[in-house]
């Protein structure tokens, strides 16, 4: 994922819950604590490469440019996926790396019909935790205004090693509700976690657009089919992670005022919603650990004069317990939190320094479920994609140019 924070959610949130029951957060009650320099071992350097991306002729205007890659994962093995491309006039492609470093296959993506000539990839999200499938959530809108024209969502399944693609045109989604306005219809659809269940099937979780954004999820069965998706009207929220439970149901954390932990059963049916009073929703900065339990970044901030807006005191993690109570706390120090990512067990925290600026250093911190420090990565000031291993390790995607050409630097690294 591209490092940023999208900070226009939190604190412009106004939520009406009804027969919600709402879980008190014991902020006071004392937790093991760990220093504030977020201070561990660094990892260790398994293999760096460089990944040739699709080349791009449209101007370096966003997160995007100028290296075009629009979807970073995990694979099974320890390598990576990538999304690149899907620009005015250019086709999208899946590129996998063996764990090894080695390359795994490089193959187009088909374009949806009913979008234009010329389709441009909105977004793109990835699942590559399974050995027998990967699964790509790709939206497309037609080129020219972005907000602007028909919109086709697709969930992709390719099949290794004859990599055979299995491609599912989402339907036109009217959300009905029992709101008295009547249904709503949704225009777009963004994924921003894929997550497998424990039977196979495939949970999709983000954002919906029917104007302001929404947060909207969608589970899938195993040969891709959709099963149900849900929405609200609620805004602007959006999914923050989602998991698979052991009880073959499953778990999503919500971007809301205050923030906002759905579990659902096998059956698609809800079976709680704890809300955590005295925490605000930071995009993209908390993660499930379990089915009622997860890890946030916790910021608190100190009252400047009139007008000059709010410093960051202090920022710290914190393990919310299924109780709502804080079982650890994590001092950050001076830094804030960029993005907190998970695959399986592994967690990493992206932080940078408060107040520097748009393209600040950054630390890169691996933690446990419990909230335990694994190690320690710095990265220069620039752009990154990180994105966590299941063996507890981490991939770096950082942008390059080679002979003119865009290109991704990718390096994996372990544990110590």
């Amino acid at each position: 994922m591209t490092v940023h924070r999208r900070s226009w959610i939190a604190g412009t949130i106004v939520s009406i819950l009804v027969g919600v029951t709402t879980a008190t957060m014991a902020q006071n009650r004392p937790a093991p604590a760990a220093p504030d320099a977020l201070l561990a071992p660094a990892p260790r350097l398994v293999w760096e490469r460089i990944v040739d991306l699709p080349a791009t002729r449209t101007p370096a205007d966003d997160e995007h440019r100028p290296w075009n890659l629009r979807a970073l994962a995990a694979r099974g093995d320890g390598g990576a996926l990538i999304v690149a491309g899907g620009t005015s006039g250019e086709a999208a492609r899946l590129i996998g790396v063996r764990g090894d470093g080695a390359d795994a296959f490089s193959m187009p993506l088909p374009a949806p019909a009913g979008v234009g000539k010329k389709p441009v990839l909105r977004s793109a999200a990835l699942n590559g935790e399974g050995r027998d499938r990967i699964w790509v959530f790709l939206t497309w809108r037609p080129a020219g205004e972005p907000d602007v024209g028909p919109v086709a969502t697709q969930l992709i399944g390719i099949d290794g090693p004859a990599y055979r693609t299995v491609v599912r045109q989402l339907p036109r989604f009217v959300h009905r509700g029992l709101d008295p306005r009547g249904p709503l219809e949704v225009d777009e659809r963004e994924a921003t976690v894929l997550r497998r269940l424990p039977d196979g099937s495939l949970l999709a979780g983000g954002t919906a657009y029917f104007g302001p954004p929404a947060w909207w999820f969608a589970r899938f069965t195993v040969d891709g089919t959709l099963f149900h998706e849900r929405t609200t009207r609620l805004y602007p929220t959006s999914v923050e992670d989602a998991r698979g439970n052991e009880d073959g149901g499953y778990s999503l954390l919500l971007v809301e005022a205050p923030p906002t932990l759905l579990r659902y059963g096998a059956d698609g049916k809800s079976k709680t919603r704890r809300s955590f009073e005295g925490f605000r929703s930071d995009g993209d900065c908390a993660v499930l650990t379990g089915a009622n339990t997860h890890l946030r970044y916790d910021p608190e901030y100190e009252r400047k004069q009139p007008d000059h807006g709010d410093t960051l005191a202090r920022g710290r993690l914190v393990l919310v317990d299924a109780d709502g109570g804080v079982a650890r706390r994590i001092g950050m120090g001076a830094n804030e939190c960029a993005a907190l990512r998970r695959t399986g067990d592994g967690i990493v925290l992206v932080a940078t320094p408060a107040g520097a600026g748009d393209t600040p250093p950054m630390i890169v911190a691996g933690f446990t479920p419990t909230g335990e420090q694994r190690w320690r990565l710095d990265l220069p000031a620039g752009v990154a994609r990180v994105e966590p291993l299941a063996d507890g390790g981490v991939l770096v995607a950082r942008p390059g140019v080679v002979d003119g050409k865009p290109v991704v630097k990718l390096a994996r690294y372990r544990a110590p």
